[in-house]
């Protein structure tokens, strides 16, 4: 009685643990297809904390050297508008404003397409002591037009130009 009873358990006991290892196998491929995209994820992540380490170790210690009083950046941005103002048509659309750390200014431009090295000019400049961000650019028939905020590193003021 004994021996009929023991083969039927181990009868159970083999397809109960046929299930499990197929079901194990399932649920560790399903594992590896969730953790091949987390680890992709977990890469892009480590580049950007590698390229925040870059920014707080060697550039923003180095702009931050470079700092000027607001009034300084006030006529900084000032003399560059009045410099460029008649090559690249610019206009101001917001006069100085404080950011974090900077003073910006927002311009409009408007370039003609025939006159292609003062384009190439106006794309590629570049200063020293203030950075450039192309808001909008906009391309027709005959102009290039849009907005770009220059801003000036500087500071906290403890006034608001005017």
């Amino acid at each position: 009685m004994r021996l009929p009873l023991i083969i039927a358990l181990n009868f159970v006991l083999s397809a109960l643990m046929i299930s499990y290892i197929e079901w194990f196998k399932q649920d560790e491929a399903n594992l590896k297809a969730l953790n091949s995209t987390y680890i992709k994820d977990i890469e892009k992540l480590e580049k950007i904390s590698h390229i925040n380490q870059w920014l707080e170790s060697r550039v923003i210690p180095n702009i931050k050297e470079r700092l000027c009083e607001a009034e300084e950046a006030d006529k900084n941005l000032i003399e560059f508008y009045d410099l460029n103002k008649e090559a690249y048509n610019l206009y101001i659309n917001k006069y100085i404003y404080e950011g974090n750390d900077t003073k910006n200014m927002e311009l409009s431009y408007d370039i003609s397409t025939h006159d292609k090295t003062k384009l190439i000019e106006f794309l590629m400049l570049r200063q020293e002591t203030r950075f450039f961000q192309f808001k909008e650019l906009c391309i027709d028939n005959n102009r290039v037009v849009g907005v770009v905020e220059v801003a000036q590193p500087c500071k906290k003021a403890s006034y608001v130009s005017q």
